[in-house]
Protein backbone atom coordinates (compact mmCIF):
# COMPACT_ATOMS: atom_id res chain seq x y z
CA UNK A 1 0.00 0.00 0.00
CA UNK A 2 1.34 3.05 -0.99
CA UNK A 3 -0.65 6.37 0.66
CA UNK A 4 -4.36 5.69 2.47
CA UNK A 5 -6.49 8.93 2.80
CA UNK A 6 -9.55 9.18 5.03
CA UNK A 7 -12.45 11.07 6.65
CA UNK A 8 -15.02 11.13 9.50
CA UNK A 9 -17.81 12.52 10.80
CA UNK A 10 -16.14 13.20 14.52
CA UNK A 11 -13.11 12.99 16.86
CA UNK A 12 -14.89 9.64 18.16
CA UNK A 13 -15.33 8.23 14.38
CA UNK A 14 -11.18 8.92 13.33
CA UNK A 15 -10.23 7.45 16.26
CA UNK A 16 -12.14 4.23 15.98
CA UNK A 17 -10.96 3.89 12.34
CA UNK A 18 -7.48 4.76 13.48
CA UNK A 19 -7.68 1.74 15.66
CA UNK A 20 -9.55 -0.59 13.51
CA UNK A 21 -7.43 0.46 10.70
CA UNK A 22 -4.24 -0.15 12.73
CA UNK A 23 -5.57 -3.63 14.00
CA UNK A 24 -6.42 -4.98 10.12
CA UNK A 25 -2.92 -3.96 8.90
CA UNK A 26 -1.23 -6.25 11.33
CA UNK A 27 -3.68 -8.86 10.72
CA UNK A 28 -1.93 -8.72 7.36
CA UNK A 29 1.80 -8.47 9.11
CA UNK A 30 1.70 -4.57 6.97
CA UNK A 31 2.01 -1.74 9.55
CA UNK A 32 1.41 2.04 8.53
CA UNK A 33 4.50 4.01 8.40
CA UNK A 34 3.32 7.62 8.11
CA UNK A 35 0.74 9.52 9.62
CA UNK A 36 -1.18 12.65 9.43
CA UNK A 37 -4.09 13.82 11.04
CA UNK A 38 -5.94 17.11 11.22
CA UNK A 39 -8.35 15.79 14.68
CA UNK A 40 -6.44 17.70 17.32
CA UNK A 41 -8.00 15.17 19.81
CA UNK A 42 -6.07 12.13 17.95
CA UNK A 43 -2.88 14.02 17.43
CA UNK A 44 -3.09 14.31 21.41
CA UNK A 45 -3.90 10.29 21.51
CA UNK A 46 -0.80 9.58 19.55
CA UNK A 47 1.68 12.54 21.48
CA UNK A 48 0.26 9.81 24.34
CA UNK A 49 1.65 6.94 22.35
CA UNK A 50 4.91 8.09 21.01
CA UNK A 51 2.97 7.79 17.94
CA UNK A 52 5.37 9.93 15.43
CA UNK A 53 2.95 11.74 12.59
CA UNK A 54 3.60 14.96 10.46
CA UNK A 55 1.88 18.40 10.78
CA UNK A 56 2.74 19.39 6.78
CA UNK A 57 2.65 16.04 4.45
CA UNK A 58 1.41 14.96 1.40
CA UNK A 59 -2.00 13.40 0.07
CA UNK A 60 -2.16 11.88 -2.83
CA UNK A 61 0.47 13.96 -3.80
CA UNK A 62 -1.02 17.33 -3.02
CA UNK A 63 1.11 19.20 0.16
CA UNK A 64 -1.47 19.53 3.11
CA UNK A 65 -1.13 21.18 6.15
CA UNK A 66 -2.60 19.58 8.80
CA UNK A 67 -2.87 21.99 11.39
CA UNK A 68 -4.19 24.96 9.18
CA UNK A 69 -6.45 22.16 7.42
CA UNK A 70 -5.61 23.35 3.68
CA UNK A 71 -4.27 22.15 0.76
CA UNK A 72 -1.45 23.41 -1.81
CA UNK A 73 0.32 23.07 -4.91
CA UNK A 74 3.50 25.01 -5.61
CA UNK A 75 3.25 26.48 -9.11
CA UNK A 76 6.31 26.00 -10.29
CA UNK A 77 5.56 22.25 -10.54
CA UNK A 78 3.66 23.16 -13.14
CA UNK A 79 5.57 25.98 -14.99
CA UNK A 80 9.21 25.04 -14.47
CA UNK A 81 9.31 23.68 -17.90
CA UNK A 82 7.42 26.20 -19.39
CA UNK A 83 9.03 27.41 -22.85
CA UNK A 84 9.26 30.68 -23.87
CA UNK A 85 8.24 31.77 -27.31
CA UNK A 86 5.56 30.63 -29.85
CA UNK A 87 3.47 27.56 -28.19
CA UNK A 88 2.55 24.74 -30.14
CA UNK A 89 -0.43 22.14 -29.66
CA UNK A 90 2.49 20.23 -28.07
CA UNK A 91 3.68 22.22 -25.56
CA UNK A 92 -0.15 23.04 -24.46
CA UNK A 93 -0.50 19.20 -24.02
CA UNK A 94 2.85 19.05 -21.88
CA UNK A 95 1.20 21.95 -19.79
CA UNK A 96 -1.69 20.10 -19.57
CA UNK A 97 -0.29 16.99 -18.37
CA UNK A 98 1.87 18.57 -15.43
CA UNK A 99 -1.22 18.60 -13.39
CA UNK A 100 -1.66 16.00 -10.79
CA UNK A 101 -4.83 16.73 -9.32
CA UNK A 102 -6.26 13.36 -8.21
CA UNK A 103 -8.61 15.50 -5.54
CA UNK A 104 -9.86 17.61 -8.09
CA UNK A 105 -8.92 20.98 -6.36
CA UNK A 106 -7.27 22.32 -9.70
CA UNK A 107 -9.65 21.60 -11.53
CA UNK A 108 -11.06 25.18 -11.87
CA UNK A 109 -7.61 25.99 -13.73
CA UNK A 110 -6.68 22.37 -15.64
CA UNK A 111 -10.03 22.31 -17.63
CA UNK A 112 -8.79 25.80 -18.93
CA UNK A 113 -6.02 23.91 -20.36
CA UNK A 114 -7.98 21.15 -21.81
CA UNK A 115 -10.45 22.88 -22.72
CA UNK A 116 -7.82 25.02 -25.11
CA UNK A 117 -6.43 21.98 -26.07
CA UNK A 118 -9.50 20.70 -27.16
CA UNK A 119 -9.72 24.30 -29.74
CA UNK A 120 -6.74 22.79 -30.85
CA UNK A 121 -8.00 19.83 -32.05
CA UNK A 122 -11.45 21.25 -33.21
CA UNK A 123 -9.39 23.33 -36.18
CA UNK A 124 -7.05 20.78 -37.30
CA UNK A 125 -3.85 22.13 -35.70
CA UNK A 126 -0.87 19.75 -36.49
CA UNK A 127 1.65 18.76 -33.11
CA UNK A 128 4.02 21.37 -33.97
CA UNK A 129 2.54 24.09 -35.63
CA UNK A 130 2.51 27.44 -34.32
CA UNK A 131 -1.03 28.33 -32.98
CA UNK A 132 -3.16 31.29 -34.52
CA UNK A 133 -2.62 34.74 -32.48
CA UNK A 134 -6.02 34.36 -30.85
CA UNK A 135 -5.01 30.83 -28.85
CA UNK A 136 -0.94 32.08 -28.90
CA UNK A 137 -1.89 35.14 -26.56
CA UNK A 138 -4.70 33.27 -24.45
CA UNK A 139 -1.31 30.74 -23.66
CA UNK A 140 1.17 32.91 -23.41
CA UNK A 141 -0.57 35.82 -20.31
Amino acid sequence: MDEFAAGAENDDCVTKLYYELIYLMNRIFLPMAKWATNSKYLKEAWWKECVFFKEVTQTLGVDCDTESDTFSMEPRDVTDEYVEGPTTKRQILQATARFYDPLGLLSAVSVVCKLLFQDTWCRGLVWDELLPSDLGALCNN
